[in-house]
């Protein structure tokens, strides 16, 4: 499994009363490849990955984008 279907998996909730801002969603993902010794992919196949999620979207508000529909569950 790559890094992020198993960051997904195992550190996120789908829920769609979720919003994450994008900044913080993908350093979370980076912090948890660092302890995992796993090599974190670009922001961009990131992005790609969640997007192909079911209910999961980015938007851009007027504090920046963010993701609907998907957390961390633990802060980072």
């Amino acid at each position: 499994m790559d890094s992020i279907s198993q960051f997904v998996t195992d550190e996120c909730e789908q829920d769609s009363n979720h919003i994450c801002a994008a900044s913080k969603f993908y350093q979370a993902y980076r912090d948890w490849c660092c302890s995992a010794g796993r090599k974190p992919q670009s922001q961009t196949a990131f992005k790609r990955a969640l997007e192909k999620l079911n209910g999961v979207y980015q938007q851009r508000s007027s504090s920046g984008l963010q993701w609907h529909g998907i957390q961390p569950c633990l802060a980072y």
